[in-house]
């Protein structure tokens, strides 16, 4: 399987995928409250269903996919968990914060009996808060359970899978260090909130081993920042007047500064993030990739094994579900990869041990 996901399905059958994917995901979302509701413990209506087999939930944040980045890659792991596994997966994409609660409320609220294996995964930590405050009712039985993403582990029944960001994000700032023509560089974060955005900023600092030219730049307040690629493209020439790379940990946002890439051609260097980025610019001189494809794929496997889904799961470098990917024309850089990798995934340990 590829990396990139749209190296293998194509950026015209993207488009043409997210085009009929926001057309029918009204409709979806509506069909999805009524067949939650109609599974209440206190319906004595009678009913069966054509398709019973194990049905995944899967609540994004507000407006995120099609982002070409961290959640378009969990959008293609649970099609390929659904291919692989023969299960169900119902998407639900919110247009706004409040919406998403009241669909993540059904779990909380409706009390489920009618056999169907579900889970719940919250793919965005927007939620956690409301996870938080309703903790005694989140469902974790044979046939009902909830997953959160990029969380680490809580003390209630939801389970949790963390993706740590320290090890790659370390392995990138040591090869900037030996990138001829880079001196300073710029780290762009979508806001201050997200735990893995200072993670990452915390290990590129540590391994370029030079504050002095680092330059960090939030985009925006609470969650926001991950979907402003017109607003980075605009400001990407004063980018370029000031660093020599930028390590962009802003999602969405990031094809901003790739479009200007590639309207410039010895303009800035981009790091890619989350997926392999090389296909959108000759600019990008290695990404740092988080295979949430594979995360999911995992997942789901452990919800339907006998053994069940881990309360709490850490998926790093260690365990291979995070890679730095050198991009073609930069294979000079493969020693200095090679060089640091042990040690990336001791730092990653160490750091996240002391979490």
């Amino acid at each position: 399987m590829p990396y990139n996901y749209y190296t293998y399905i194509g950026m015209k059958e993207l488009l043409k995928m997210t085009t009929i994917h926001r057309i029918l995901q009204k409709c979806a979302l509506s069909l999805m409250a009524l067949l939650l509701l109609t599974g209440c413990s206190n319906d004595d209506t009678e009913y069966e269903y054509i398709d019973n087999s194990p049905l995944a939930i899967i609540l994004y944040e507000p407006q995120s996919l099609g982002d070409l980045s961290f959640n378009d890659m969990i959008y293609h792991g649970m099609v390929s968990a659904s291919k692989k596994y023969g299960i169900r997966v119902q998407t639900l994409e919110p247009s706004t914060y409040e919406e998403g609660i009241e669909y993540l409320k059904q779990p909380f609220h409706v009390s489920l009996n009618d056999g169907v294996k579900r889970i719940y995964i919250v793919a965005s930590k927007i939620y956690k808060d409301f996870i938080e405050e309703n903790a005694d009712r989140i469902p974790d039985d044979e046939n009902n359970q909830l997953l959160l993403l990029e969380s680490r582990e809580m003390d209630c029944n939801a389970h949790t899978v963390y993706v740590p960001f320290y090890g790659i994000a370390y392995e990138a700032g040591y090869l900037a260090k030996y990138m001829d023509g880079v001196e300073k560089v710029g780290i762009i974060k979508a806001n201050d909130t997200v735990e893995t955005l200072a993670e990452a900023e915390q290990a590129f600092a540590d391994a370029f081993a030079d504050d002095k030219n680092i330059i960090v730049k939030t985009l925006a307040t609470g969650y926001g920042g991950f979907n402003i690629a017109d607003s980075l493209y605009r400001n990407a020439y004063n980018v370029d007047d000031s660093v020599d790379m930028v390590f962009p940990l802003c999602g969405g946002s990031t094809q901003g500064l790739l479009r200007y890439n590639r309207e410039h051609a010895n303009s800035f260097y981009t790091i890619g993030v989350d997926v392999d980025m090389s296909i959108y610019s000759s600019r990008v001189p290695f990404s740092c990739v988080k295979h949430m494809n594979r995360v999911m794929e995992t997942c789901i496997g452990q919800w339907l094994s006998s053994s069940g889904l881990p309360h709490h799961q850490d998926l790093g470098l260690e365990e291979g579900y995070t890679e730095l990917i050198i991009s073609k024309g930069f294979e000079n850089l493969s020693e200095y990869k090679e060089k640091i990798e042990k040690t990336a995934i001791a730092k990653e340990n160490e750091y996240d041990t002391a979490q």
